[in-house]
C-alpha cells in the first residue's frame, strides 16, 4: 500500500519525502548472534524499499549526510537531506565550582557492537579521580550483558545503574554535569546520530563523545562539548583538565543554550518544509 501511495504522489507531481532512520542491515557485525532467518529473509525487502524510494521519493531524509554513502543504487545526490534528531527544551544545572565532584550521565544501549561502553567503564573502574557515572538502560539489556559477562573486567564502584524512561529521567539529567557517550569504534557510528545526544542538548548539558563519528562531528562543529579518542587515558586527561577549569564546562553550556533553538523538533519540521517546498519551486 505504501508503494502504491508513493506511485500516486509521483504521478500527481506532489513532492514527498521519507525519513530513513537506520541501515543496520548493511553491516555484517549486526548479524552476529542472530539466527540466519532473522536477517537473511528480510534482506531482499530492504533492497526493494531502497529501490522504490530511489525512483519515487522527492527527498530522502537521513540522520546524517554520511549515511548516503552506504545506500545501494545510483542515487541523485540532490535527493539526500540530512535531518538529525531534535530536542525538547529542559532545565539545566547551574554553575559549578573548581574541585567539586564531576557527575557523568549516559542513557542508551549497552550491548556491543552497536553500543560498546568499554572505554567508559575501563576509565571509571580504575580512576582515582573524584568522578561518578550513572548509566541508564533497559533492564533486559543490562541483564543480558551481565549474563554474558561482557563487562566482567570492570568495577562498578563508581558507576550507578538505573532503568528509567520518560519523565523519570529528569532528576538524573538535572544532577549530571556532563553527558558521556564514549562508544567503542564501529563503522556504523560514522553516520549514526543517537537521539540521546540531542536530549543532552535539550537539557543544555555539555557532551563528551567519540572522535571520528557523526555525533562527534556534530558536537565539535557546534562547540557543544569535547570529542576524544575512545580510550581510558584520553578521558582521564580531559576529566583532569575540566576539574581544574570548571569554567570550560560553563562555556560549553552557554554555547548549547545559544544554539539550542536551531535544534528543536520545531526547527527540524521547518527544515522538512523548506526542503520539500524548495522542490515545489523547482517544478
Amino acid at each position: 500500500m505504501d508503494y502504491m501511495f508513493f506511485r500516486w504522489l509521483k504521478d500527481q507531481q506532489i513532492p514527498f519525502g521519507l525519513f530513513y532512520r537506520d541501515i543496520y542491515w548493511r553491516f555484517p557485525e549486526f548479524r552476529k548472534k542472530r539466527p540466519i532467518h532473522k536477517w537473511a529473509i528480510p534482506l531482499p525487502f530492504h533492497y526493494l524499499d531502497i529501490e522504490i524510494l530511489r525512483k519515487m521519493a522527492t527527498r530522502l531524509f537521513l540522520p546524517s549526510q554520511k549515511m548516503s554513502e552506504f545506500l545501494p543504487g545510483n542515487w541523485d545526490p540532490s535527493k539526500f537531506v540530512p535531518l538529525p534528531p531534535g530536542c525538547e527544551v529542559g532545565t539545566y544545572r547551574k554553575s559549578r565550582q573548581q574541585g567539586q565532584n564531576l557527575h557523568f550521565f549516559y542513557v542508551g544501549g549497552v550491548t556491543p557492537p552497536g553500543y560498546d561502553l568499554s572505554p567508559m567503564l575501563q576509565y571509571f573502574s580504575k580512576t582515582e579521580q573524584d568522578v561518578y557515572l550513572t548509566i541508564c538502560c533497559r533492564e533486559k539489556e543490562w541483564n543480558e550483558v551481565q549474563s554474558a559477562k561482557v563487562y566482567r573486567d570492570y568495577s562498578l564502584d563508581r558507576i550507578a545503574i538505573c532503568h528509567k524512561s520518560g519523565d523519570s529521567l529528569k532528576p538524573f539529567w538535572k544532577k549530571a554535569d556532563l553527558f558521556l557517550a564514549l562508544w567503542g569504534d564501529i563503522s556504523y557510528r560514522d553516520f549514526a546520530m543517537p537521539f540521546k545526544i540531542f536530549e543532552a542538548v535539550g537539557y543544555g548539558m555539555p557532551i563528551i563523545t567519540t572522535l571520528g563519528t557523526a555525533a562527534g562531528e556534530f558536537v565539535a562543529e557546534n562547540g557543544f562539548g569535547w570529542v576524544i579518542e575512545p580510550r581510558s587515558d584520553a578521558l582521564s586527561e580531559l576529566v583532569q583538565m575540566l576539574k581544574q577549569n570548571p569554567e570550560l564546562i560553563e562555556k560549553k553550556r552557554e554555547a548549547i543554550l545559544a544554539k539550542r533553538p536551531y535544534h528543536t523538533w520545531e526547527a527540524r519540521a521547518r527544515q522538512v518544509i523548506e526542503a520539500l517546498c524548495r522542490k515545489v519551486a523547482e517544478l
